[in-house]
C-alpha cells in the first residue's frame, strides 16, 4: 500500500482535483441558492391583506366630531 502513491501519482491527483472541484461546486450551489431565497425573501411582498392597519369606519362614524373649516 504503501508504494501506491509512487505508482499512480496522477490518479491520485486526478481523484484529489475531482473532489475538489465537486465541492467547489456544492458550495457554489448551496450558496447561490442561499442567496436567491434570501432575496425573494427581502422583495416578496409582505401578505395579501395590505399593511395590517384596520380601520374601524362605522366607529369613526359613531364618535360624530365637529367638522372644522
Amino acid at each position: 500500500m504503501k508504494n501506491f502513491p509512487r505508482i499512480y501519482p496522477e490518479w491520485i491527483l486526478i481523484g484529489a482535483a475531482i473532489l475538489l472541484v465537486g465541492i467547489l461546486v456544492a458550495f457554489f450551489i448551496w450558496g447561490t441558492t442561499g442567496l436567491a431565497v434570501s432575496v425573494e425573501k427581502a422583495i416578496s411582498p409582505a401578505g395579501q391583506e395590505g399593511s395590517g392597519a384596520r380601520f374601524d369606519l362605522e366607529g369613526a362614524k359613531r364618535l360624530d366630531l365637529p367638522i372644522q373649516k
